[in-house]
């Protein structure tokens, strides 16, 4: 376990394990919903990725609606690759301002998840609760890949320009 913790970056701790404990916690101390199992690594893994999944929430549905209603200011992308080779720190500032969304978002997990689990006999049968929340989770997670991607062949296409000008 003490090796996993050591392979995992700040960014995981801070914008995926931090905030999932944070939400399972909250939740299970507000007894809402105990989320907590037996063993350890299985709690761990459990915060992760609740963690994980809520970070997307912010990244997905949050920053576009903040940047949307210009209460979030936002550069091009080229301009962040181009300003983070010149300065180191902005790649930093940038995982902080992402801890806080994330963080922002967690505690409004918390009243979402309240509201579903008081009100569970407004749906028909777990069933569709299960298909629904795994499908909502799966497209989550598609545009997260999606987005990731993005940033991904920027990248490449930003070195390229950067290679044919030396």
């Amino acid at each position: 376990m003490g090796e996993l913790i050591n392979k995992l970056s700040n960014y995981n701790i801070f914008n995926y394990l931090f905030p999932g404990v944070i939400i399972c916690y909250c939740l299970e101390k507000l007894n809402i919903y105990n989320i907590f199992h037996k063993e350890i690594i299985v709690n761990a893994f459990i915060c992760y990725f609740v963690g994980l999944c809520v970070s997307r929430i912010s990244s997905l549905i949050i920053e576009p609606i903040l940047i949307k209603i210009k209460f979030l200011p936002r550069e091009d992308y080229k301009k962040y690759i181009e300003a983070s080779k010149v300065d180191n720190k902005i790649e930093l500032f940038s995982e902080i301002g992402n801890s806080y969304r994330t963080l922002m978002i967690s505690f409004l997990v918390i009243p979402i998840i309240n509201g579903f689990m008081v009100y569970p006999n407004e749906w028909q049968t777990n069933d569709y609760k299960i298909l629904i929340i795994f499908a909502l989770l799966s497209c989550l997670f598609l545009f997260s890949y999606k987005k990731q991607n993005s940033y991904v062949v920027k990248r490449i296409n930003n070195a390229l320009k950067n290679k044919d000008k030396k």
